[in-house]
């Protein structure tokens, strides 16, 4: 067998593997944030979300075009039958273990590394509820893009020089712009490719005609794009991304969080909160980052700045607003620095025969651990999910054809919270329609509010609503 299908091999078991540590959440309901999607997407048609999605009048308040389309394919294709949902989020994230595998044998030279790289990554449980939340499409389906600019450069750099070895740089390009039309926390891959550049055409005989014009195009496009998010996001009159996300002294302490949440991944994944084995683990990965930026190799030098730069964008957000799945692009190279640095520890261990076998137990022990943490924190994700199936399907057998106007409240539920009552809006958009009926929750405890004439009062008993204070 040819070293390619070696490692198609293994990739074919790595993929199986991360199929079976996110199986539970196949037939999971939608959590609160996923009707944020399916509500306004649903009131739309298909082509007229789409549409409206490049001229920012899809009412989603982030100018993300590319990734509409695939929401609207969800929402009018596949309606409130989650599994299909599932399906797509889960081919995404097996295809972006399969470009780190690919970026990482390119990177490395090493088919069982970038085979291990793929598989820590799939299952890390750093970016617990990416997978397992629709909603999350956005993150998956940007890196898709990310990681094939990075894939892309990789191989070019490879085959400089040779006939054709343009259009690898062209699709690394073209990648990028498909990245930035996704997320814009993705303008950080020109930063990520610069330094790649920096390392492999400036520096080994100083050629910085080379290096500025390997860089230019994606810069030229960056800039006026951050430009633009800029401004969109400022004048954006819902106000929510100015209340989510700015520039503050917040943004070293939630960079010291993701990087806690990678070394240590347990836990609901919720910033600002870091246990203390977590801060242990920050300390260990950052001086073992600032040990292979000193004295490490080139390979390694990038994979570490990779990391850093993957995590700058999203630490502008809230510190209470940080979630698991911001670390879903830093966990790219981290899993790659993870492997790569058990395969140089391998190395020096006096195994000699038996150092394949040992690693492979090794890397099937963490493995194991690490999903056996991403199916436990799942757990969580789909007993909010669960609330929402009891919500959804309760109010079609109970209130099915509100007036226009209404109100239903519901008391003793469970959607507490800020965030709920924002979801729940979104819950009353999908099976009602937009402005239609005013739906909202009374936690256990707090008196009965004063209600418009008309109103439906419901009462969650922990199975069913029932009518009635």
């Amino acid at each position: 067998m040819t070293a390619r299908r070696r490692f198609l091999l293994g990739l074919l078991i790595v993929q199986l593997g991360v199929t079976v540590a996110y199986a539970p959440t196949l037939n999971d309901y939608f959590a609160g944030d996923d009707f944020l999607v399916i509500g306004p997407v649903g009131r739309m048609g298909a082509w007229e979300v789409t549409a409206k999605a490049f001229v920012m009048r899809d009412d989603i308040p982030y100018w993300r075009p590319l990734v509409t389309p695939l929401y609207a394919l969800y929402v009018h294709g596949f309606g409130l039958n989650p599994m299909p949902y599932h399906l797509v989020v889960l081919g995404l994230h097996l295809t972006n273990v399969t470009l780190v595998a690919v970026a990482a044998r390119l990177l490395l030279r090493q088919s069982g590394v970038a085979l291990a790289a793929g598989l820590l990554f799939g299952v890390h449980a750093a970016h617990t509820l990416t997978v397992a939340q629709i909603s999350s499409t956005v993150e998956l389906f940007s890196v898709v893009w990310y990681l094939g600019s990075v894939c892309a450069a990789l191989y070019w750099l490879k085959v400089r020089g040779r006939p054709g070895a343009g259009r690898w740089y062209g699709a690394a390009v073209l990648c990028f712009v498909l990245a930035l039309l996704s997320k814009e926390s993705t303008a950080s891959a020109a930063g990520t490719l610069t330094v790649l550049f920096l390392l492999r055409v400036y520096l080994p005989g100083r050629q910085a005609a080379r290096f500025v014009r390997a860089v230019a195009p994606f810069w030229l496009l960056v800039l006026p794009y951050i430009a633009f998010t800029y401004i969109t996001d400022t004048e954006d009159p819902t106000g929510i991304t100015r209340m989510l996300y700015a520039p503050g002294w917040h943004v070293p302490t939630n960079l010291w969080w993701m990087v806690a949440r990678l070394a240590w991944p347990v836990g609901n994944g919720q910033g600002p909160v870091i246990s203390a084995a977590a801060h242990t683990g920050a300390v260990a990965v950052t001086a073992a980052a600032l040990i292979v930026a000193v004295r490490g190799q080139a390979a390694s030098r990038f994979l570490v700045a990779w990391m850093v730069i993957a995590m700058t964008p999203l630490t502008l957000w809230r510190p209470d607003m940080m979630l698991s799945r911001f670390t879903y692009q830093a966990a790219a190279p981290f899993a790659m620095l993870c492997a790569w640095g058990g395969w140089l520890l391998l190395r020096r261990l006096p195994l000699r025969q038996s150092r394949a076998p040992v690693g492979l137990a090794a890397l099937a022990i963490v493995a194991a651990l690490l999903a056996w943490l991403t199916a436990g924190q799942n757990r969580v994700r789909t007993r909010e999910a669960d609330s929402y199936f009891l919500l959804v399907h309760e109010l079609r057998r109970t209130v099915p054809q509100p007036p226009a106007g209404s109100e239903v409240v519901i008391m003793d539920g469970p959607w507490s919270g800020p965030f709920h009552a924002l979801y729940l809006e979104a819950v009353a958009e999908t099976l009602y329609g937009r402005d239609t009926v005013r739906l909202r929750n009374v936690d256990s405890g707090e008196p009965a509010p004063a209600v418009s004439a008309g109103a439906v009062l419901l009462r969650y008993t922990g199975s069913m609503l029932v009518a009635g204070r």
